[in-house]
Order: C-alpha cells, then structure tokens, then sequence
C-alpha cells in the first residue's frame, strides 16, 4: 500500500466524555523531546559550528536520511538591513564564526560577504563625487556552490544598467579554495551624487546565490574608498540569526518554518529527505488512526512532495486522489493541513516513513508536526478536538466553553455539572502536567514563553476578545493583559521545571511582584 501525504483541513470534532485514556504509540510525535539541544541553526540533525556547539545526529526517537532537522523556534533577531545598505529580496551577511555554511561554501575569501540569493538586491547612495572626474567602481563576486541553479549579476549606476564581462552573465562557483572573480567599471562622474546597485536573479528561477564582497568606487589617482561598508566588515556581530537574512528573528521563526499558525518545534524535511520511525505496542487486528500536521516552507521556487511509507509499502487510500502529494505552503498564519488515514493492524509492530522530494529538483522543505498512532475507539482526556493530542486548540476551546455558560458534559472534566475554571485547573495541572503561564506547552514555565507572548504582540493590544492561550491569554478571557501574569505567577511555577519532575515551592510573593512588574515594564515598553 502507498499513499501520497495528500493533505486535508479537518475541523473540531467533541467527543461524549473523557472516559479513556489513549495509548499514543508514537514517541516524540510532537518533536518537542529535547529540542533544547538543536541550538546550531538552521537545526540540522548533526550541524556544528567554530564555538563547538552541536546538534544531536538523529531526531529524538526518529532515524533518516538527507536534510533533517528541528528548527528552533526562538532566536535573537539581525538588522532590518546591511549597515549602509538598503535592498530587497533575500539577502543578509552569512555569520562566519558557526561553520560558514550556507552561503559562502567555495573560495578563497575568508572574511564577511554579502549574499543575494534569487531575485535580490542591495543599494546604496553616494554623495560628494568630483563632476567630470574619472572614477573606478571594483568588487570581487562568486556564486554559492549548491542547490541547482546559478546566480546572473546585475549593476545599475543612477538607475542604468551595466554590462560588466563574466558579472552580468552567468556566474558559476569558483569552488574549493579558488580566488573569487573580481570586476571593475570606469566612468566619468556627471553629478556629485551616485545610486550603486548590485542585484542577482537565479538563471533558471530556482534557488541561485550571488556572493558579493569589497566593493569599492575610487578616483583616478586617488586612494579613498567612497563606498561605506564595502567590504561587509561594518557590525557583522549583529547577524546572529543563521543563515543571516536581514530582519529574521524569533518572530519568523527562521528559516523552514515561515507560515502557518503552529508556534511549537517541528520536524522539517529539506530536499530529498525521511524521516522514520519503528512504531511498537499495536495489536493485531485492531483499527488505528495515523494522522499528522503538514506544511511547506513558504520559499525558494520549489514545493514539496510527501510520501508516506508503511513497511515499505506506498499507501494509495488517501482522502484527495489526483494531487500526486504536492504540499503548498498555506501561508500567513492560516491553520497547517491535517492528515488523517486508518490502517489494521497486522502485526505488533510497523515502520512509518515520510519521505520528502522537490517537485521540480529545486530547494523545498516539507515540515511535519503531531504524528501520532491512535486506537480508533480511545479518547484523550481534554482532547477538545479529537486529534489524539493535548494542544492549545483544546485549552482554548474549554476556555470558550467557560466563557460561554452553557456547562456542555464533554467539557467537564471533574464531573461536577459546571464548566468552570476547576476544570481549566484540571486541564492545565494534571492532564497536560504543565503549569499556567507554559504558552508553548512544552511542560515547563520559563522565559520562553515570556518571549512568546510578547512576540505575538497581543499584549493589551485593544483588539477585544482575539487572544488565545499561546498569545498570553491563561487566565481564559480571550485577552492578554495582567491579570494573565497575576494567574500564571501565582502557581509558583516559574523556572521550576517540568512539574512531574520539580518540587515546586511557591517563590516569596515580593519576589513574583517584582519579576512580574518587570515584565509588564518590558510589556509597556513595546507597546509604546
């Protein structure tokens, strides 16, 4: 059997009352298990840099092949540009001192450098030029040594273009250790002012890198270098989130997972990729479902196809025929696709493979999240929407049900006949053995999630009723505000630890009062 990851949008569906407890067989499904450790970006399984920090080899729980990885979900942000540059597309300085990889992977050049890659471009203004002055524009250049397609370089002097030999052509990777091209075009100054710009497309529309470096614009016989920043040596410290892209930061959640409402870490598969897994503890004869959360990167020119392998076999009875498993990126911050098929078992044990391919041989990156194998006929407790897991979709649909009044039986959870915020506690404290205040719910209350809320940018934000518990909203009135920091302080689980694992001791109230007011100051700060 063989099915394509043909993909569908599922809505919420209750169940009659939280009676069984479900036995999810598949480990890490949610790729939240010691996602702390993927700390050398872009979070490729085995990636290292100079500082020596590493990667794990291997996902947690999970075996493969190609590029792989978990994508971390917080990171400080890079400038908005290259100091004394403006530009568009992708573009930014590649941090050198964690392993030099992506961008600048052939040459000799040993320093900071500017990439373009695909349609992109940087400019910057001139001023003081001597008119009728000769003046010699040079630049070394080189094209990043990957993925398929090469970079065509372009210049324009005061909005015109110009034909530079081997630059404005196709520009193919020096490679190894070899000098970088170098260029350089002489004109006579009509004005004291000049607009320089460098640009690269990809030749053949797919993923295609110009690499750019010590530029600079000198008059005849003289030795001032006009250009500011020409050599890209100008604050590159403050490029520190990889692959360097002007502007990305925790708020993009850069680079493979770039669209989409899901705010946890995911799995992503780069290229040609898998990602498996020897699933155990099934019985034989009985029904299961499979389902899982699917996206694509929103980036580079090419989609991905997802395949799903049980045993080696290619499974066919998939909801939507005929999309041979394309997998666009559902943009924005639109729900991801949910997946959804039911097998038999035929024996205790089976090996779930999801394979990754580009459509068109290009860069694409297929991203997964939420595996899970349930028993057809179990029920998670406080699983709102039936999905085999205990998300934020479910605290926040009890949260609605709480504001709502009307004491609904699924959502009671300690059989009292009301729906009140007991059972939030409930919820919270004991099924998903967390703590208020965890916004990412990955079982501890710390100060990522302090950076969550505030990324979201929901804080009294004068939008009524449009938060939800990953935007800061914990106490359950659909808004973020500081009565949240008064309801998540006060369960004394700050930097305690998972809660299975952490004796926790409430902290002395003048000291949550005044961690709290510190962060409502930053809180007020942002808005202002």
């Amino acid at each position: 059997m063989k099915i394509f990851i043909n993909v569908m949008a599922i809505g919420a569906m209750f169940f009659t009352a939280p009676t069984l407890l479900a036995n999810e067989l598949v480990i890490n499904g949610d790729f939240e298990t010691d996602v702390e450790e993927f700390v050398v970006w872009p979070g490729y399984v085995g990636g290292a840099n100079d500082a020596g920090d590493s990667n794990p080899n291997e996902v947690p729980e999970w075996f493969g092949s190609g590029g792989r990885g978990i994508n971390p979900v917080f990171a400080p942000s890079n400038p908005p540009d290259i100091n004394s540059w403006i530009g568009t597309g992708g573009r930014g300085i590649n941090p050198v001192d964690s392993g030099e990889a992506p961008f600048r992977d052939n040459g000799e050049n040993e320093s900071f450098v500017a990439f373009l890659q695909g349609n992109a471009g940087i400019a910057q203004d001139i001023t003081g030029l001597s008119v009728g002055t000769n003046y010699t524009l040079s630049w070394e250049f080189n094209a990043r040594d990957c993925c398929g397609d090469i970079p065509i370089g372009g210049l324009t002097l005061n909005g015109s273009e110009i034909d530079v030999s081997e630059y404005t052509e196709e520009i193919f990777p020096v490679g190894g250790i070899e000098p970088w091209y170098f260029a350089e075009h002489t004109f006579e100054a009509e004005s004291s002012n000049l607009s320089v710009e460098f640009f690269g497309m990809a030749a053949a529309g797919g993923d295609a890198t110009l690499l750019v470096d010590n530029i600079g614009l000198f008059a005849e016989g003289g030795t001032t270098n006009v250009v500011q920043n020409g050599d890209f040596e100008t604050d590159p410290e403050d490029f520190e989130v990889w692959p360097g892209y002007t502007g990305s930061g925790a708020g993009n959640n850069a680079p493979f997972r770039d669209n989409g409402d899901n705010d946890t870490s995911v799995a992503f598969l780069q290229g040609a990729a898998n990602l498996g897994q020897v699933v155990e503890g099934l019985v034989v004869g009985e029904e299961y479902t499979l389902s899982m959360d699917v996206n694509a990167r929103n980036c580079c020119g090419d989609i991905p196809i997802g395949e799903l392998y049980i045993d080696g076999d290619f499974m066919e009875d998939f909801p939507e025929p005929g999309l041979d498993g394309i997998v666009e990126p559902v943009g924005g911050t639109e729900p991801w696709y949910n997946y959804e098929m039911t097998f038999v078992a035929e024996s205790a044990s089976m090996e779930l493979l999801i394979q990754a391919s580009p459509l068109e041989g290009g860069d694409s990156t297929l991203i997964v999240d939420n595996i899970s194998v349930l028993g057809a006929t179990s029920v998670v407790p406080g699983d709102f929407n039936n999905d085999g897991l205990l998300t934020a979709i479910d605290i926040d649909l009890l949260s609605e049900e709480v504001r709502t009044g009307t004491n609904l039986p699924e959502f009671d959870l300690n059989a009292d006949s009301l729906v009140n915020d007991a059972d939030r506690a409930i919820w919270v404290d004991e099924l998903k053995s967390t703590y208020f205040g965890d916004s990412n719910l990955d079982g501890q209350f710390n100060s990522s999630d302090l950076v969550l809320v505030f990324t979201r940018g929901k804080y009294e934000d004068g939008v009524p009723f449009n938060a939800g518990w990953a935007d800061g909203d914990w106490n359950g009135d659909a808004e973020f505000n500081s009565s949240d920091f008064v309801t998540a302080f006060a369960g004394g689980g700050f930097e305690q630890g998972p809660r299975q694992a952490a004796q926790v001791v409430p902290e002395p109230a003048s000291a949550s009062l005044a961690l709290l007011g510190a962060f409502l100051l930053v809180a007020l700060r942002r808005r202002k």
